[in-house]
């Protein structure tokens, strides 16, 4: 857990009372050691008193300034704490965030006036605006939380912006059915038949996007192209046709996307590439991620917590047109009939950037078509028509893994949300691609 932020307060005497209700208000946040609340409370008897406020409040994350009539009266404040505040806040080491305690007209003041204050509107807190102090103060928190979220993504970025870390979308818990369901008409295999209830009991992450090339560069650079099972996590030569053909080169020892397929989906991925890429992200942030669970991605891809009463037959739409790559539509030209491999070829079909088609109702891209998605699962049928109804993770080792989604590849048969595919962990096509899940 990272360390919490250093919270500062600038305060006049006469506004005590209203710093200890907003003490009050604070404590959970200190309880969840997302802050540090400090005050010059806090100094010991004997200790010399200015030293302590300038150490602190050079050190502080977050400025919290108590305005009033009386914090307008005092010249230490202005003249020695705002003082310093005002240039941490200018240099972006540390963030000023006023709170009117009691009514006064602020907007001439060159610093107070020039920020954005709390509560809402500049109703003060102490103001007639509010049901009671403690709606004031709530809102004043709301205002922190979204300083303190702001703060979270700046560091996120500044640590981990390079490595080009998955966006990802909440699932809630929730029940569905799955497998083959009305709305998938008669093209259902068998191996998704009986349709079944699961109940998913944990909240869940899951990528927004397939995992792009950019992205798996990024891994392999810290990583390398590492062989496991006997097999490399991605090959690098792979090429079903020169437009479709994997799009992360290296030179030497370093990994990069080839230039205009950067936010390609990567492909050509053994199922032990997927998984090495999920431990090394949870590695570097401390977040559990790893492949979704059979049952996890195809709830999201009906829309999880959010489907629509009418289900769809792709993930997000009737029409596989608006939501999914796949051979009819990823080439140069629009193709219909039979699928046959050379005709593909001559119209370079291929896949496409992420997020190009429209999102299910989660807000989640590319569940129907682009790429083959890896999943945690191994296949096997008998495990599937006896499924546990409460979060299942597949049997033990059969030797088939689970893939789901269809690809730029498949016709659009294969690109419904309850289609099945099952390949060897050491075996690679050039359309298996893979998304993140993370636990809550």
């Amino acid at each position: 857990m990272p360390p919490p932020y250093k919270v500062f307060t600038i305060y006049a005497r006469e506004d005590a009372q209203y710093l200890d209700e907003l003490r009050g208000h604070l404590r959970p946040l200190e309880k969840a050691k997302r802050i540090a609340v400090w005050s010059d409370r806090e100094i010991n008897p004997g200790v010399e008193w200015e030293p302590e406020i300038i150490a602190h409040l050079g050190a502080a994350d977050i400025v919290l300034v108590l305005v009033s009539a009386a914090y307008f009266r005092s010249a230490y404040i202005h003249e020695v704490e705002i003082e310093l505040a005002r240039k941490r806040h200018d240099a972006g080491e540390a963030r000023m965030l006023p709170i009117i305690v009691r009514q006064i007209d602020f907007s001439d003041d060159p610093i107070i006036g020039s920020l954005q204050v709390l509560p809402t509107d500049a109703k003060p807190v102490a103001g007639p605006q509010w049901h009671d102090r403690d709606h004031a103060w709530a809102d004043v928190v709301a205002g922190l939380k979204r300083t303190l979220d702001m703060l979270d993504a700046a560091e996120h970025q500044e640590k981990f912006g390079h490595l080009h870390l998955p966006e990802m979308v909440l699932v809630k818990a929730g029940s569905f059915t799955m497998g083959c369901t009305n709305e998938q008409g008669g093209e259902c295999d068998t191996d998704e038949k009986p349709a079944h209830s699961v109940t998913l009991t944990q909240d869940f992450f899951l990528g927004k996007y397939p995992i792009t090339n950019t992205q798996y560069a990024a891994f392999l650079n810290e990583k390398g192209n590492q062989t496991e099972d006997g097999v490399p996590w991605i090959d690098l030569s792979g090429k079903w046709s020169e437009a479709a053909r994997c799009r992360i080169l290296v030179e030497g020892n370093i990994f990069r996307s080839q230039s205009g397929y950067e936010n390609h989906p990567v492909m050509y991925l053994f199922w032990h590439g997927a998984e090495a890429y999920c431990k090394w992200l949870g590695a570097i942030t401390g977040h559990n991620y790893r492949l979704p669970a059979e049952a996890e991605w195809e709830y999201a891809a009906r829309g999880g917590h959010l489907a629509p009463a009418q289900q769809t037959k792709y993930a997000g739409s009737n029409n596989a047109d608006e939501v999914a790559w796949c051979w009819e539509n990823s080439g140069d030209k629009r193709k219909s009939g039979e699928w046959i491999e050379g005709k593909l070829r001559i119209n370079n079909c291929q896949p496409r950037p992420v997020g190009m088609k429209k999102a299910n109702a989660l807000g989640i891209h590319d569940m129907s078509g682009n790429v083959w998605e890896w999943c945690h699962d191994w296949y096997d049928a008998d495990y599937y028509r006896n499924s546990p109804v409460e979060d299942p993770r597949g049997p033990s080792n059969i030797g088939f893994r689970v893939l789901r989604g269809g690809s730029w590849n498949s016709n659009t048969r294969n690109c419904r949300v309850s289609e099945r595919l099952r390949y060897f962990p050491t075996y690679w096509l050039s359309d298996f691609g893979f998304r993140v899940a993370r636990d809550k």
